[in-house]
């Protein structure tokens, strides 16, 4: 195996009973294995799970 190996990201999900979704990403270490600076390696995403608590 070539390259960095190993935890480069954190995730955290949350889901609102509404279906409401917040998925955060924080990238910890780039490419080269160097430390990414804290706020530069954030990412944030919103969506609606339309079909959340659908019944079958």
């Amino acid at each position: 195996m070539k390259g960095l190996y190993g935890t480069q990201k954190q995730t955290v999900v949350l889901v609102h009973h509404s279906g409401r979704v917040k998925f955060f990403e924080r990238t910890l270490y780039d490419d080269d294995a160097r430390p990414v600076p804290i706020g530069k390696g954030d990412r944030t995403f919103e969506f609606i799970a339309e079909e959340y608590g659908a019944q079958s």
